[in-house]
């Protein structure tokens, strides 16, 4: 029964985690992971038999709850530093982070004046909202604006990025413009100019619904 307990509450902390990191990176995160690992770790048998479950846990459970403190210590050692000393230590993963970044289109920071150059050549336009804590546009990103007959299919239009994560003047602005209720929030513009207003995209699409969704916009 303690093992179920074990695995289960584990699970729970493990989905916490996951839920609570696009709102809470940095060094916020990183204390929350420090206390999380080493609490556990120690609660369950890291430095004392009590906690230990009789089979195997001196040779399973120990060395796993010991791993687990060593992973806390990191995590508290890391939200310690400085920032830049973190980027120095961190750069290698940093760019290996970099490399394996899903392929997608050729993306420009939103602004109005890009938006206007890009009608007035006659060329349809996709304009993306989304947010460091939306995990549903980290989707979007991974699943359907990686795939290969979108990414083809979207070098006919010009891609905005617009960055919601924080409230702004310019963001209150074009959710009245826009109605933007929710992210991610896929404006469309036909070449013409003119808002394909039916082809508003709000929430997840896999690629090939968005797919067909472009090909409308070429019509």
């Amino acid at each position: 029964m303690e093992q179920v307990k074990f695995i289960f509450g584990s699970i729970m902390i493990g989905m916490a985690l996951y839920y609570i990191y696009p709102v809470t990176r940095g060094v916020f995160f990183d204390a929350i992971m420090a206390t999380t690992f080493i609490a556990i770790s120690i609660y369950f048998g890291a430095f004392s038999s009590r906690s230990l479950h009789k089979k195997f846990g001196k040779k399973v459970q120990r060395p796993l709850m010991l791993t687990l403190f060593i992973l806390g210590l990191l995590f508290a050692v890391k939200s310690l530093l400085p920032e830049h000393m973190q980027k120095k230590i961190f750069s290698y993963s940093a760019r290996i982070s970099e490399n394996n970044k899903p392929r997608g289109p050729e993306w420009f920071i939103y602004s109005d004046e890009i938006l206007a150059k890009a009608l007035q050549d006659k060329r349809p336009v996709i304009i993306d909202f989304h947010a460091d804590w939306c995990l549903t546009c980290k989707e979007l990103e991974l699943y359907t604006f990686s795939d290969q007959h979108v990414i083809e299919l979207g070098k006919q239009f010009v891609w905005l990025s617009f960055d919601a994560t924080s409230p702004s003047e310019q963001l209150s602005a074009l959710q009245n413009k826009y109605g933007i209720g929710g992210l991610p929030f896929i404006v469309i513009y036909r070449a013409d100019g003119t808002q394909a207003t039916d082809l508003t995209l709000a929430g997840f699409e896999n690629a090939g619904q968005f797919f067909i969704r472009m090909k409308k916009a070429l019509k």
